[in-house]
């Protein structure tokens, strides 16, 4: 078992960008004070496809679209690029016969440029200027983006003498069920470990959390913020089970090692339904915890099963 958090944990990394890439994350994109206009965006490699849900001069809703190479810019930690827009007019309307729509050019640029949290854009278009973020409508805010299922993996973290431990490099599959009132997260992990991720006292908007390693008496402390809405990105280093705060800040500040979190689309949402609102006594509570983290480390079992037989087979 311990190997496959390793291998698994190093697997990934090994395929993954640099730490904090201004890179923009796929989905719909908006100014919340301009509904009813969009941009839909897809990035494969380093090419972006954007489709803008958009109005004519004369406010009928057209369709726009180009693609364009993300170039990065390492002094400013960002990214941008430039797309050339074409329109498309003349296509099938909605349950028709297809018909071919007629593509042109427009003669316009966008000029996209993402900043280093992965969801805050702006896009210039004839030297109009408009703030994009990435449209949240269904994850809540704040600590509450959290709740759901997500894969966290860090590289190899060395020791204070410089040595590689056993298994020091770590995968492991985290459900979140609900936030508290100090707006920690709790979490259980595939093992039926419960975890709390909790945010950070200087407000940075980053999180803490530590993840046991299996089988050993540390653990690895990570710090992370949300990239976008669907990625967590940090630091990790070890520290052993029982450390306080003060020494698990004092590890972070020095981690140099780099921690990665993906959220889960295909756990059954019911697992992470937050507790329901309606008033119940403390035991009532305690036994819904109690049901959320059975179910959800029966549901974690079964979906590893597989994998951990081949690796075990494998290895």
């Amino acid at each position: 078992m311990s190997n496959i958090f390793r291998i698994l944990g190093l697997a990934v990394l090994l395929m993954i960008k640099p730490l904090f890439a201004a890179m923009p994350e796929n989905g719909w994109w908006w100014n919340p004070s301009q509904s009813g206009t969009g941009y839909n965006l897809e990035v494969q490699n380093s090419t972006v496809f954007a489709a803008l849900f958009i109005y004519d001069n004369n406010g009928n809703p057209t369709w726009y679209s180009g693609a364009g190479t993300i170039t990065q810019n390492s002094t400013q930690n960002s990214s941008s690029t430039t797309i050339a827009l074409q329109q498309s007019t003349g296509g099938p309307c909605l349950g028709c016969t297809y018909t071919k729509p007629q593509t042109s050019a427009t003669g316009k640029q966008l000029l996209l440029t993402f900043n280093a949290d992965g969801s805050t854009a702006t896009a210039t278009v004839d030297g109009v200027t408009t703030a994009l973020q990435r449209m949240n409508f269904a994850y809540g805010h704040g600590a509450q983006i959290l709740v759901g299922a997500w894969t966290v993996v860090s590289l190899p973290v060395p020791g204070a003498s410089g040595e590689l431990p056993n298994n020091s490099g770590v995968s492991n599959y985290i459900v979140c069920s609900s936030v508290n009132d100090q707006g920690g997260i709790s979490c259980t992990d595939i093992a039926g470990d419960a975890i709390t991720i909790t945010p950070t006292a200087d407000g940075s908007g980053n999180y803490q959390a530590l993840l046991p390693i299996p089988n050993e008496s540390n653990s690895i402390a990570v710090k992370l913020r949300l990239q976008g809405l669907n990625q967590l990105e940090g630091v990790a280093t070890i520290v052993p089970s029982g450390a306080d705060a003060d020494t698990i800040n004092s590890a972070l500040q020095n981690a140099g090692s780099l921690a990665r979190g993906f959220r889960d689309e295909s756990v059954n949402p019911s697992l992470i339904a937050p507790p329901s609102s309606t008033p119940a006594p403390s035991d009532q509570n305690s036994s819904n915890n109690q049901s959320f983290t059975s179910q959800a480390g029966s549901a974690l079992t079964g979906t590893f099963n597989d994998v951990k037989s081949f690796f075990l087979n494998t290895f």
